[in-house]
This record gives C-alpha cells, sequence and structure tokens, in this order.
C-alpha cells in the first residue's frame, strides 16, 4: 500500500537518489483486519515524511546558486563569508575573498576556476593579471603576530599554486596592513600591521627584502593608507597625515599635523565635539596627487610635490 500511494505522488526533481533508492525497496503491506487504524496511520506518516524529504531536508545542493535568486539577477557566487571581491585586469575573472579562501570565477560563464585556500583579507591581482595577493588578517590583534595570524599570502594563478617566500627572520609572511603590486608584475609591495616594517617580494623566486619605518604614535585600527611602489601615505587618528618613503622608511612631508575639531551629530541626534580626520586615502596613478575622504564629509586634494592643499570638495 505505502508502495501504491508512493507511485502516485509526483516526485520532486530534486528529490535525492538515495531517498528514491530507498522507497524503490520499500515492500507492500497488506492491512491487518484487527489493526485497521495502525495500518492507515503507518501509510500516512510514511506519506507525510516522503512529501517532507523531496521539498526540504534532501534537495539536491549542486543547484544552490539558483536557490531564491531574484528574476533580475544572473547568479549567486562565493561560498562562505564574503569578504572582499576583485576584477582580473582584463575583466574576464573575478576574485571573491571568503572566509575559505579566494574563489576565482569566469565572468561569463559564472563557473568555478579554482579556490585558492588560506587567503583572507584585503587581495589584489597584478597588474599582468598572473599573481594575486591577499593581506592576511590576524583576529587576535590589530598589530598581528599572534597564534591565530594568517600572513600574506602570494598565488601564481596560472599554476595554481602558492609561491613560497623566503621571509629573512620566519619561515611565513606577518598579516598586512596594505598591500600592491609593482607596476611590472615583479614585485608584492606591504606594509606590516605592526606598522614598522614595509616588505618587497620577488614574485618569481619568493625572496624577501625589509625596510625599517620610522617610530610614529598611533593605532593600526584607527590609521588609514594609500601605497604607491615608493610612498606610503598614513592618516592618523589625531587628522595628522603624512607621507613616506617607501625605499628609506623615512617621513618626507605632512599635509596636515592635525584635523581641527568640529561638532558630529550621533545616532541618537545629539552633537559632541571630535577631530577631523582621514577615513580613506588614495593617490592618483602617476602620484603626483593624494584625495582623503575625511570625517567632515570634505574630500581634500594635496599636491605630493609641495604638500599643498590644491582642491577642497565640500
Amino acid at each position: 500500500m505505502i508502495k501504491k500511494t508512493v507511485e502516485n505522488i509526483k516526485i520532486s526533481p530534486n528529490l535525492t537518489k538515495n531517498t528514491k533508492r530507498e522507497i524503490t525497496k520499500t515492500k507492500s503491506i497488506v492491512p491487518s483486519a484487527s489493526k485497521p487504524l495502525i495500518t492507515w496511520l503507518t501509510s500516512a506518516v510514511t506519506c507525510l515524511i516522503v512529501l517532507i524529504m523531496s521539498g526540504l531536508g534532501f534537495s539536491n545542493t549542486e543547484n544552490y546558486p539558483q536557490w531564491h535568486l531574484p528574476k533580475e539577477a544572473k547568479m549567486r557566487l562565493g561560498k562562505g563569508g564574503i569578504r572582499n571581491i576583485q576584477f582580473s585586469p582584463d575583466g574576464t575573472r573575478l576574485a571573491v575573498g571568503s572566509s575559505m579562501g579566494v574563489w576565482i570565477y569566469d565572468v561569463q560563464t559564472g563557473n568555478e576556476i579554482s579556490l585558492l585556500p588560506s587567503m583572507l583579507g584585503e587581495i589584489t591581482y597584478s597588474p599582468n593579471g598572473r599573481f594575486i595577493a591577499a593581506c592576511g588578517e590576524d583576529p587576535l590583534s590589530s598589530l598581528g603576530g599572534s597564534s591565530l595570524e594568517n600572513g600574506v599570502a602570494l598565488w601564481d594563478i596560472a599554476k595554481r599554486s602558492e609561491v613560497p617566500v623566503k621571509e629573512p627572520l620566519k619561515e611565513i609572511l606577518p598579516a598586512a596592513s596594505i598591500l600592491r603590486f609593482s607596476i611590472d608584475s615583479k614585485t608584492l609591495i606591504f606594509l606590516s600591521k605592526s606598522r614598522d616594517t614595509i616588505y618587497r617580494v620577488d614574485v618569481e623566486t619568493g625572496e624577501t627584502t625589509t625596510t625599517k619605518m620610522e617610530e610614529r604614535p598611533g593605532h593600526i585600527h584607527l590609521e588609514r593608507y594609500a601605497l604607491t611602489e615608493d610612498k606610503i601615505a598614513i592618516g592618523s587618528d589625531d587628522g595628522k597625515i603624512q607621507l613616506w618613503d617607501m625605499n628609506t622608511g623615512n617621513q618626507l612631508a605632512t599635509f596636515r599635523k592635525i584635523g581641527r575639531e568640529f561638532r558630529l551629530r550621533d545616532y541618537y541626534m545629539e552633537y559632541f565635539n571630535t577631530t577631523n580626520r582621514a577615513l580613506t586615502l588614495k593617490f592618483s596613478a602617476n602620484g603626483t596627487h593624494l584625495a582623503t575622504g575625511n570625517l567632515d564629509t570634505t574630500v581634500q586634494i594635496w599636491d605630493t610635490t609641495t604638500t599643498e592643499e590644491s582642491l577642497l570638495l565640500q
């Protein structure tokens, strides 16, 4: 009877093969005249379980990218919590940084090309598209160095292999506050989370050189950065904006010594005094100008040669 009932039900195509196989093995049960209620109750419960499995519990997970997908959307990408995304220089690939690593997708088809494990934090492509690097992260310390630190990872996409780096003092690289590739794609450049060391990694050999920066006050979680091949701009929590030499680690100039005080309104619509500071910094492509987006909603553009403010957007 159960088998007959099941055969009359239109089984969802998402029902797993294992479930279907078990259903076909079910033997017919002849109703007992002495216990008709128990027989019918058994049949009803079995049918209910089959319906639940077909609609909910055992649906085919291979089709998960299409679950509840809005009509306007083409596809759903990524597995794990999404951290950041980055297009390849030629626009044919999309790197999706997640809590599992970095997934590489074909932009046209949405197909997964590869998963690069152990890559966490902000990601960036080399200009030639051959390499990809991630900043890493440390969930226990804003300065890095804890037992749970995941350092900078560098992958050769064409070979689908991680580039073995040769760090002068340790076997692995530390996590980075900010990183980028050189224009010729031969060098990976980054500032460590400890805020005091500049690293340069040869992407072909893995050879690493370091430069110590001059000491400065401040905290990593309250600093903002912009990076070129030879300069780094640092915005501090007191509003100071400085320019540093990446080759020597010395300070070059100060754009702003301290941020002005102004009144800011909080979520409760109450005003309080605070210091204006840079929330984001970006260099122009040729490095001759630096733009800073500030807490007071203004944008300043600075000449990196004269350190003078060349434009204020309000």
